[in-house]
């Protein structure tokens, strides 16, 4: 597009895009702004996409730019300049009659869109940008780059995601822990953030194996947002680094709200009660007594070999079943499952467990008591001392006993 005799000299007007986020597989629309002192006729205006990023074409391939109420008496022609690559775009506006209107906004606009492996840090580049003023002067403006961030933290998407949307994950995510048979990894982002994903396609060895997942590389499909968010992901993502993450430890014997997917540790007393095994959290009989909470431990196949009144740590995931913020002290007596299914724990949680302690942490009923064991004191399965025991299940000396 001849613009006449070219100025040397570089004005301080500007032509730019605004710095934007966008996701995988999402179109957004743009637009081209002008900042100007003076008045021009005519705009040209190379711009260089980065790989993964296209803008919109017509039928005949040739790249749609329309024109804004700024240059509503222009004649836009976008096109991909011969020998230039398919990233590459020029834009042009000239007119007859009236000039450019106004001194800032957009005088274009055209629509992008990422592909589903776009993502992370880039730049838009704007060069070769020439203005013609209402004398046929042409001025070369200085080249200008759009920042582009092709992604999230992953506080945003648990904040706003939506379910069924492609979303990349722009935190490093350290993986805490994982379960094969859903195919789960569960990762947090050390800020008590926390997200499942889903690696099949032959990918879960792969994945559950890294120490991280390097950020800007995962990218998957949300689904589960509001209950126990999960990122179902089609392409490896990049291992990162070792991350320094701690697992929260939860007595049962106090009230604990875990964040949704949170990978935790429950640690409590192992009885049997008649043949159901439980689970179940103390404080002393010396002192202010605590909520016992029960996780029904059912479940378990097979011989588990642990041991009555010994202390154990589970390692859990929590899972949501809707919002629930604790309110004050709840009752004692709260019952609790913790089953690989979906099952009520802690009103609206479900804990599942994602591996079996090999060892107990401690034995004896000596420190759910507080009191010492070995003097033939009898104990209900609350861990009260009892002075005349009627018929039923105690505890005596560490063992389990029945009083007929």
């Amino acid at each position: 597009m001849a613009m006449g005799f070219v100025s040397l000299v570089a004005l301080a007007d500007a032509v730019s895009i605004e710095d934007f986020t966008i996701q995988p597989g999402e179109t957004k629309t743009l637009g081209l702004l002008l900042d100007n002192s003076i008045v021009y006729k005519s705009l040209q205006c190379d711009i260089d996409l980065p790989e993964g990023l296209q803008i919109a074409t017509d039928s005949n391939g040739r790249p749609i730019f329309n024109a804004t109420e700024r240059t509503s008496t222009h004649i836009i022609q976008g096109s991909h300049p011969a020998g230039s690559s398919e990233n590459h775009y020029r834009v042009g506006m000239i007119t007859m009659s009236s000039p450019i209107s106004g001194n800032s906004g957009p005088v274009v606009t055209f629509s992008v869109t990422a592909s589903e492996t776009f993502v992370g840090y880039h730049e838009i580049a704007l060069t070769n940008i020439r203005v013609g003023d209402e004398n046929n002067v042409s001025h070369h403006l200085n080249d200008t780059v759009c920042n582009v961030t092709c992604g999230m933290t992953l506080a945003n998407v648990l904040e706003t995601g939506e379910d069924g949307k492609t979303y990349a994950i722009l935190d490093d995510l350290a993986i805490v822990a994982s379960a094969s048979k859903p195919n789960l990894v569960f990762t947090t982002d050390g800020n008590d953030n926390w997200l499942e994903v889903e690696a099949g396609n032959g990918m879960f060895g792969t994945v559950s194996a890294m120490p991280s997942i390097k950020g800007g590389t995962l990218v998957g499909t949300l689904s589960n947002v509001g209950t126990n968010p999960t990122l179902t992901i089609s392409v490896m993502p990049q291992a990162g680094d070792e991350m320094d993450v701690e697992i929260k430890n939860y007595p049962l014997s106090v009230r604990f709200a875990p964040r949704t997917s949170e990978v935790l540790y429950v640690e409590g007393y192992y009885f049997t009660d008649e043949g159901s095994p439980k689970l179940r959290g103390y404080r002393g009989t010396n002192g202010p007594r605590g909520q016992s909470g029960d996780l029904d431990m059912s479940w378990i196949d097979g011989d588990t070999q642990l041991q009555e009144a010994a202390k154990y740590r589970i390692l859990v995931v929590a899972h949501l079943k809707e919002a629930w913020e604790p309110e004050d002290d709840s009752p004692s007596g709260i019952s609790m499952q913790m089953k690989p299914s979906d099952n009520l724990a802690f009103q609206n949680y479900t804990l599942m467990t994602l591996e079996l302690p090999e060892a107990p942490i401690t034995t004896g009923l000596n420190e759910i008591n507080m009191d010492e064991t070995g003097d033939n004191t009898y104990y209900n399965l609350l861990g009260q001392p009892v002075t005349n025991p009627t018929p039923g299940i105690y505890i005596k000396n560490g063992k389990k006993v029945i009083v007929k």
